[in-house]
């Protein structure tokens, strides 16, 4: 399948979705070199500690080389422990790319058709997508060990006795092209049983939706007849796989015992022609502590997962739309911050009334804009769109001069904030809440934060920064209070409120507006009280129809919406909450 001209398929995808994480592959090939250091030094260092060592009657020189070789590993461990977190977040960013991908894929189908969402697409959204995400950690830890055992056994035993390479790279190449007969059939057979397990599912959710139906109409045969056939698929599927995954016994065999057995039987003949006793002993740790484990793992996991993550990846880019194969990711970074929306229409579905229609404006880099008009006329769309949390159907949102859908999505995360009304507080410490965007925010960032917006008296109610927070036990405003801050110590650049301070009393609220305006960049403020709008720099009025942008003064002279709203503000609210 092709979309818009652009290659589709599994590696495409994965290079795709890898590709917004090279500095962090970078890091893993960094450590993951320091995590071989025992590959690359075990043989040498025995063979010298033998040959230096115990077999010249200098047992202390031999122990030395050996701890030599335990400090190696030590400093091994330490590559280790760094490699596991940074996997974790090359591969959770992954897996909720790919599940917004094949969410938003399935629900646009539903929507287009007109039905549910279909089962085989909720199929490849709960089993193949989180396959990639258990897989894809197990295959690039095995890419990693695999290149630099075998770089490592290479390089040893050429530094021991280059010969020795003449009996070992042989049965070793022979064992990688029988693994690559078998991967074709591998990838048939496991691309097979993804389709039966997606047939199951077509198969089984209209049959569970329909059970009265089919009891009135008594087709319950018929019907177990269409399930038993998706089962025997299945099963049969899953046969033919297991089969030929048995054959991967014979990758490991020739790859792993038949280099050992050729050196033992070869070693008369090598050690008349120079190899030591000690070069014999590192050449046998070699083949045994890198290539017999690199092999079994290869086997294991490119032979087994690796399969599963390759067929899953290119059923899920089988299954996007044409058009829909992503490109790769966007690297543009815009200088400023300002924003401009150009003929920007918006509506929730292709028989929907625009929610926005034609809206062109500017937001200056440092602008505070209040944003107001009556519920449900799409001040939170708008929100949505700044946000780039959706897309217009027509007209484009442009950042700094940049359309937002060409801005590199990590810059975009990094530089725009939106502020629900139900704000999000997770079960945890309150420094954890607080410094959830920022980490390794200081306790003065946090205490400036804090006395900046007010929040003062519920740190000290809740017992300091590292209190636990137990969610049900806030108010609302007071979860608002912890999202306000969350975000104040985050460096966006641009800041909405989307009724985010609506549980704050007026003071309270005012000293928050007043707090993000002074604290530099863009402000957008979804207005529920008058007092929000008066402090704004402009505001600009949503009617459904068009979109008037103007100061309070200039409106109220010139928009009746606003003038209507101001006095629906102002009257329940008895002017001393305004």
């Amino acid at each position: 399948m092709k979309g818009r001209g652009r290659p589709t398929g599994a590696g495409y995808l994965l290079i795709t979705e890898l590709r917004g994480h090279t500095r962090t592959c970078a890091k893993l090939a960094l450590w993951g070199a320091v995590q071989g250091l025992p590959a690359l030094l075990s043989g040498r260092l025995i063979a010298t500690a033998v040959d230096h060592g115990f077999t010249v009657g200098r047992p202390i020189a031999g122990v030395a080389w050996l701890s030599l070789l335990g400090l190696v590993y030590l400093v091994s461990a330490a590559g280790t422990r760094r490699i596991f977190p940074l996997l974790g977040v090359v591969v959770e960013s992954v897996r909720d790319t790919l599940v917004q991908r094949v969410a938003g894929d399935v629900l646009k189908h539903a929507e287009r058709s007109r039905r549910r969402p279909d089962a085989s697409g909720i199929a490849r959204l709960t089993r193949q997508v989180e396959t990639v995400r258990d897989v894809l950690a197990s295959i690039l830890l095995m890419a990693l060990r695999s290149v630099i055992a075998l770089v490592a056994t290479v390089v040893g035993i050429a530094s021991l006795n280059p010969a020795v390479l003449l009996l070992v790279l042989p049965p070793l190449a022979v064992s990688l092209c029988v693994f690559a007969l078998m991967v074709k059939v591998l990838t048939r057979r496991q691309r097979a049983l993804i389709l039966a397990q997606e047939h199951i599912a077509a198969t089984v959710a209209p049959i569970v939706a329909a059970t009265r139906d089919i009891a009135a109409f008594g087709a319950e045969r018929y019907v177990l007849a269409r399930g038993d056939a998706a089962f025997d698929a299945n099963r049969a599927a899953a046969v033919a796989m297991a089969r030929a995954s048995a054959f991967r016994t014979i990758v490991v065999a020739i790859a792993a015992q038949v280099p050992i057995v050729v050196v033992i039987v070869a070693a008369p003949w090598l050690m008349r022609r120079g190899l030591t006793v000690g070069d014999l002993l590192g050449t046998i740790t070699y083949l045994t502590v890198n290539i017999e484990p690199m092999v079994q793992s290869f086997a294991a996991t490119a032979g087994g997962t690796g399969i599963r993550l390759f067929v899953a990846l290119r059923r899920i880019a089988e299954t996007l739309e044409p058009g829909e194969t992503p490109a790769l990711a966007s690297t543009t970074v815009p200088s400023r911050s300002d924003i401009e929306l150009r003929d920007v229409t918006f509506a929730y579905g292709p028989q929907a009334k625009p929610v926005l229609r034609g809206l062109n404006m500017r937001i200056h880099a440092s602008e505070h804009l209040a944003i107001a008009g009556p519920s449900g006329i799409g001040k939170s769309t708008l929100a949505m769109l700044i946000a780039g949390l959706e897309r217009p159907q027509q007209g484009s949102v442009v950042l700094g001069g940049v359309p937002l859908q060409d801005v590199d999505p990590g810059y975009v995360n990094r530089s725009i904030a939106l502020i629900p009304q139900e704000a999000y507080v997770f079960a945890g410490t309150l420094r954890e809440n607080l410094a959830y965007l920022v980490p390794t925010a200081p306790d003065s960032e946090l205490d400036r934060a804090v006395d900046l917006l007010g929040a003062r008296p519920l740190v000290d109610r809740l017992g300091g920064y590292d209190a636990e927070v137990t969610p049900s036990s806030l108010s609302a405003g007071e979860k608002q209070l912890v999202a306000l801050v969350r975000v104040y110590v985050f460096p966006a650049k641009v800041v909405i409120l989307d009724e985010a301070t609506c549980h704050l009393d007026p003071r309270l609220e005012a000293g928050v507006e007043e707090a993000f305006a002074r604290r530099g960049g863009v402000l957008i403020v979804i207005a529920h009280r008058i007092s929000s709008a008066r402090r704004a720099s402009r505001i600009l009025v949503l009617d459904g129809v068009d979109a008037h942008l103007g100061t309070h003064d200039e409106l109220l002279a010139s928009c009746s919406l606003y003038a209507d709203l101001v006095g629906m503000w102002i009257g329940p609210q008895a002017h001393a909450s305004a």
